[in-house]
Order: structure tokens, then C-alpha cells, then sequence
């Protein structure tokens, strides 16, 4: 069992830290014979070529070098193919984790970790903890969802973790979401197929929280949204705002803000393969088919020297 840990507040967020201890608990307690495995003890963190990586190590921590939020499910430079600098980090209190500081997005962090890249491929991935809730049906832009859904494309399971943040003076309990975390790891490996879920925990302590209801209805807008503020001859200013309006009643954000969790799977976007465009949008595509191109049904054959790619 193996577990690949990012978030796209950056790899010194303690948010990330307090979820890495918590899945090595939860390793530990699943896998004592491995107890203790990753250990760096004959390594130096200023030894800029790493720890070496074993096959047994069953906890890897590769994240941003620096906040990434709103990256959604970017490659970033990955898609680039340019190299890719990273360094071998220490997390406070965690120096037997493996963890990599990677200037690059989550999502790329997450394919590079699928592509054996710190080792072998992980059989899970959690995303996290992410400062504030992703609730709502505005949550795509997140690099918190973004990174869990890019481990679908490599038939892994992988949680998003997230906490509310009521204000930015607030302290963040995040003991609780990373200890309600660990609660499903293995309601994810159970699953028959790959599983993607996002999990939404009130900054409460863990006592406080009155429970998870699962897969509710979304708010219509997240917590935040962006507004244009002022731009000049060269600049433009935006800023985020508390999302307008009332939260309805029962949905995601309602109950998050009522000192309730919520557990919801999510998938990647897809075509909806059962709606169709109206008639006469597909018989002006048609007409512009040239006669000796089009098939039987007037539909342009697909070469065979082409492919559909998905980047």
C-alpha cells in the first residue's frame, strides 16, 4: 500500500503536514510490518540528490514549491517537457516521510508520481488539506480537485481534503479534517472501481462535528467568487469575495456551515453523449462537408492515420 500526498497550498502548509502524519498513522496501524520503512535517518535533507527511494516506502509527500491555488488540473510546465526542478524536503516532526519540494503544479506532481517518478506508483492520493471549503458547483478551478482527478486518469483513488475557513484570523484546527480523513482510506480501497471524492470538514474540533452527510446537493456558487475590481494601462485588478446571497438550505455549503462534514465523489467533465444539437445546426455543419469526403451518412470519416488525444 502506497500513498502519494499533494495540495496546492504548498509543500510547507500546515494543512499538508497535519494530513502526511495523520495517513502515516493510518499506514502504521495498517502495515506494522513496515512500520518505520521510509526512513531517512541515513540521509541529510541538504543532500540536494535526495534519499534514496525504496520499494517498500509506503509514504511519499511530493507538492508545490509554492502556493498553486486555482491551478486547477494544470500540467504547467510539465506539459512543456522542460526540466522540472524539485528538492528533497523535511516536514517538521516527519523526518522518516519522503517528501519533495516540486516547482511544478498538483496535477503535475500527481502524474509524475503516477509515472513512478518518486518511486513506485501510488495506489492512492490524497489532495490536501486545502485552506477554506471546496463546495458548490464551482470547484473545477481548485488545484486541490484538479490534483484528485488527475489520479483518475491513472486508475487510482484519490480524496480531496479541504476545511473551512470562517475568516483568516481564525486558527485552523487541522487535526480534525486530517483525522476524518483517514476515516475513509479504506472506504476507497474497498471500492470495486477507482474512486475520486472530495471531503468538506467545519474548522471544528472533531468532537464538534455532527457527522458526514454524503453526496448532498451543491451550492450553486463555492464560498468565494472573483470580482473585477479596477485595471489600468498595463494592469488588471481583481479580488476575492464571500460568494453573494443566501446559501440554500441543505446543500453542500449550508451544511458545512452548520458543523456538518460532507463526503461527495466527483468525476472528470464529460461530453453528454445524450444531448444532441438541433437539426438544422447539423445540417449546416454537413453542407460545408465536401461531397467526396463525407460517408454514407454525411459524416467526415476519421483518417486512420488520426487519433483522438486528450491532453
Amino acid at each position: 500500500m502506497r500513498i502519494l500526498i499533494t495540495n496546492d497550498d504548498g509543500i510547507d502548509s500546515p494543512g499538508l503536514s497535519a494530513l502526511a502524519a495523520a495517513a502515516k498513522k493510518w499506514l502504521d496501524n495498517h502495515s506494522p510490518e513496515l512500520a518505520g520503512s521510509n526512513s531517512l535517518a541515513s540521509s541529510n535533507s541538504s543532500n540536494s540528490k535526495g534519499p534514496e527511494l525504496s520499494e517498500s516506502s509506503e509514504l511519499v509527500v511530493a507538492a508545490p514549491a509554492v502556493e498553486q491555488s486555482g491551478s486547477s488540473a494544470s500540467m504547467g510546465v510539465l506539459a512543456q517537457h522542460t526540466p522540472i526542478d524539485y528538492w528533497p524536503h523535511v516536514i517538521a516532526g516527519m523526518e522518516d516521510v519522503y517528501a519533495y519540494r516540486v516547482a511544478a503544479t498538483p496535477a503535475a506532481c500527481v502524474i509524475l508520481g503516477c509515472l513512478g517518478t518518486f518511486g513506485p506508483p501510488p495506489d492512492l492520493v490524497l489532495s490536501g488539506i486545502n485552506y477554506g471549503a471546496n463546495c458548490g458547483r464551482s470547484v473545477l478551478p481548485s488545484g486541490t480537485i484538479g490534483a484528485a482527478l488527475t489520479a483518475a486518469n491513472y486508475k487510482v483513488s484519490a480524496l480531496a481534503v479541504s476545511q473551512d475557513l470562517p475568516s483568516k484570523d481564525v486558527d485552523m484546527l487541522w487535526d480534525t479534517a486530517a483525522e476524518m480523513a483517514c476515516e475513509y482510506l479504506d472506504w476507497l480501497m474497498e471500492r470495486p472501481t477507482p474512486t475520486t471524492a472530495s471531503l468538506n470538514v467545519p474548522n471544528l474540533k472533531r468532537s464538534q462535528i455532527k457527522g458526514v452527510q454524503f453526496a448532498p446537493p451543491l451550492a450553486p456558487l463555492g464560498v468565494v467568487v472573483t470580482e473585477f475590481n479596477s485595471r489600468d494601462e498595463h494592469k488588471i485588478y481583481s479580488r476575492s469575495v464571500r460568494a453573494p446571497g443566501e446559501v440554500p438550505a441543505g446543500t453542500d455549503r449550508d451544511l458545512v456551515l452548520k458543523g456538518w462534514a460532507t463526503l461527495a465523489p466527483i468525476s472528470r467533465p464529460a461530453v453528454d453523449m445524450s444531448v444532441t444539437p438541433p437539426a438544422g445546426a447539423i445540417m449546416a455543419a454537413h453542407a460545408q462537408v465536401p461531397a467526396d469526403k463525407a460517408s454514407d451518412n454525411g459524416r467526415t470519416p476519421l483518417d486512420s492515420n488520426q487519433a483522438l488525444t486528450q491532453t
